[in-house]
């Protein structure tokens, strides 16, 4: 794993992950753990079998390597995993890390351009509107915020009960609208939205109360002054 190299594409400029310095050296940690091969590793008694762009860590483990305390790298990984950087998979013995498009931007040279680079909506949704309808139908594009804090939600939720069905398509969308509300008519900034939301799939009494978008947005204020408590009691 500590042989070879990374490609780092110029779009990071533009990313919010470069304006964190924490932040991106936790992203470039992880591009340099993660697997360039297919290839097997033992974890414990258990083989598992790594894909390119994964890897087995622990939140203590990269606080150690990053001089960080593991509610930091918490919160940092949060962060990513809803910027869709990367997909989180808890086990009772590890977290499987998948850096998200490893291929596109790891792979060869003409993949990754600067047209494709830049391919990305402005917009937190795109929008398919028929003139011949007085209602337009709202795509959010899963590139956009609301669409990623719609399908974190649906992560958590899936990840504490996996018996539970695994939200539609349909269903994120409608989610994405309630969190593009939530930016757009209640006035919060993203990175707030991200922190609360971050903060109600982690507490044990809210993560039990909050199943939904809707009941989030709703309780967003509450959620809010709950996690401000528990930061200055823990500070």
């Amino acid at each position: 794993m500590a042989e070879g190299w990374v490609k780092l594409h110029r779009s990071m400029l533009d990313s919010p992950i470069f304006s964190n310095a924490e932040l991106l050296r936790l992203w470039v940690y992880l591009l340099m753990h993660a697997a360039h091969t297919e290839v097997d590793i033992m974890v414990g008694n258990q083989m598992i079998r790594l894909k390119p762009g994964q890897l087995v860590t622990g939140r203590k483990k990269i606080g150690r390597d990053l001089g960080l305390d593991e509610s930091k790298i918490r919160r940092l990984i949060n962060k990513l995993e809803l910027a869709g950087n990367v997909t989180i998979t808890p086990t009772n013995k590890f977290t499987l890390v998948t850096i998200e498009n490893w291929d596109f931007f790891q792979g060869g040279e003409e993949k990754v351009t600067s047209k494709t680079a830049d391919n990305r909506p402005t917009n937190d949704q795109q929008m398919t509107t028929n003139k011949n309808e007085k209602n337009y139908k709202k795509s959010f594009s899963p590139d956009g915020e609301a669409y990623r804090c719609a399908l974190f939600l649906a992560k958590k939720i899936h990840q504490r009960l996996p018996k539970s069905k695994p939200q539609t398509e349909a269903i994120l969308q409608k989610w994405a609208d309630q969190m593009d509300k939530l930016h757009r008519i209640d006035g919060y900034e993203w990175e707030t939205i991200a922190e609360v939301l971050d903060f109600s799939q982690r507490d044990d009494f809210w993560n039990t109360v909050i199943l939904s978008a809707g009941k989030f947005r709703r309780q967003f204020t509450q959620l809010m002054a709950r996690m401000e408590g528990v930061n200055r009691n823990a500070s």
